[in-house]
């Protein structure tokens, strides 16, 4: 394994992270606008 490699998967498991915080704040938001 390259530290390359384990720096790779660290940015890609922040980045699905980002991404899942990212997906509940518009179901969120899509719920907010579902009950106007």
């Amino acid at each position: 394994i390259y530290v390359g490699d384990i720096n790779n998967e660290q940015d890609i498991e922040q980045q699905i992270t980002t991404i899942e915080e990212e997906v509940e704040s518009a179901i969120t938001n899509i719920d907010l606008l579902n009950s106007l």
